[in-house]
């Protein structure tokens, strides 16, 4: 199994705990940790013949949309600017997962999530805009819907390494060649070397 993730961790305070102690009140913070970015997750499965993939395919993307308004906690004495102001984060979370069974080579296109976000979009007369004072008059704000869609693209590919050959296989071979040469005392010196770094070479 394979891990892909690009992410960013974010820290608000969320809460506030209030005791009773010996110099007065004393202020107990609490926080949560938001990590937002994406995250794949890959876990394939060759098939015998090594012309397929089975692939479980797991996608999560998450981001913070915006904050609750700050709120103040009111405390004797006057609010702690460090520790007296709590928020709440909103995170969008999107998930995909599926598996799919992919011949050798190939691509699969997969449709991610879809997000929306309120944009605003600004027109203005290039001339009379730039007046000062008088600019606001001729300049138009609208708000508009911004949609955005990923695209995820897989290519299977299976790799197919070829076994290393050992050093008495290769002394091995050499005798055979040898042999068939009829070079006597080569074949026992190549005969030789290949028993002494594997007794059993000349059984496989």
């Amino acid at each position: 199994m394979a891990c892909f993730e690009i992410s960013q961790r974010h820290v608000f305070q969320t809460g506030l705990e209030l005791t009773a102690g010996a110099n007065g009140i004393e202020r107990k913070p609490r926080f949560e940790t938001v990590d937002v970015g994406q995250r794949s997750t890959f876990k394939p499965r060759i098939s015998a013949d090594r012309k397929f993939i089975e692939l479980k395919f797991q996608y999560e993307s998450a981001t913070l949309a915006k904050l609750a308004p700050v709120m103040p906690i009111p405390v004797a004495g006057g609010i702690n600017p460090e520790t007296d102001l709590i928020s709440r984060p909103d995170v969008d979370v999107h998930a995909i997962e599926t598996v799919m069974m992919l011949p050798h080579e190939s691509t699969a296109v997969i449709a991610g999530p879809v997000q929306q976000r309120d944009v605003t979009v600004e027109h203005a007369l290039p001339m009379l805009a730039q007046l000062p004072y008088m600019n606001r008059l001729f300049r138009v704000r609208s708000q508009t819907k911004e949609t955005r869609s990923q695209v995820i693209l897989l290519t299977a590919r299976v790799i197919n390494e070829e076994p290393k050959e050992s050093d008495s296989a290769k002394f091995v071979k050499e005798y055979k060649k040898a042999c068939g040469e009829g070079r006597t005392e080569d074949a026992m010196r190549f005969a030789m070397k290949a028993l002494a770094m594997d007794p059993k070479c000349f059984e496989k």
